[in-house]
């Protein structure tokens, strides 16, 4: 009896891979979610206000140019950090009140989005399947992701890094 091989009976199932890694990063990160640790810093003062003026203005039925509330006023189109046009926050904008929760799942969704990403891409490589599991359960929580919690667009970045990756080795 091959002891390597033992785990592809569990893992056969497609989806398998997808539920245990979102429930292993939700766990990691669950003290952000169920609020026992809060974000902090550019977190709180400067995109979750952003994200909350644009869930209003999409409450009231309006188009948001302009951000009256900070730093004097200046043009959301001309800031590239707060990622106010990002598909994901808009969608979020607009069929939630945007609060420090769905701020912390926002958050965790791009984890477990680059823990996706780093499971395909480590599947091109290995013909175990434990071993992409493994690692993408690694990237998810590992130092560097769990640090860059302060800065919304480096989490992006890391959550993305992989399908690009990807692309580029396939195309």
């Amino acid at each position: 009896m091959n002891l390597f091989n033992r785990g592809k009976a569990i893992t056969s199932n497609r989806a398998f891979p997808f539920f245990f890694i979102a429930i292993v990063i939700a766990v990691a990160y669950g003290s952000i979610l169920s609020h026992i640790y809060s974000l902090r810093n550019d977190q709180l003062n400067y995109f979750l206000p952003v994200r909350m003026y644009m869930s209003d203005a999409f409450n009231h039925h309006e188009f948001m140019l302009w951000n009256p509330f900070m730093t004097g006023s200046y043009p959301l189109h001309a800031d590239m950090q707060s990622s106010v046009w990002n598909p994901f926050v808009v969608v979020l904008a607009w069929l939630f009140n945007y609060n420090i929760t769905l701020f912390s799942f926002e958050l965790l969704m791009y984890y477990i989005i680059g823990a996706f990403g780093c499971y395909y891409f480590v599947r091109n490589f290995s013909s175990n399947t434990l071993t992409p599991i493994a690692l993408a359960i690694c990237y998810g929580c590992s130092g560097v992701a769990a640090s860059d919690v302060e800065f919304m667009s480096w989490v992006r970045s890391i959550a993305l890094f992989h399908g690009l990756l990807i692309f580029f080795i396939n195309y």
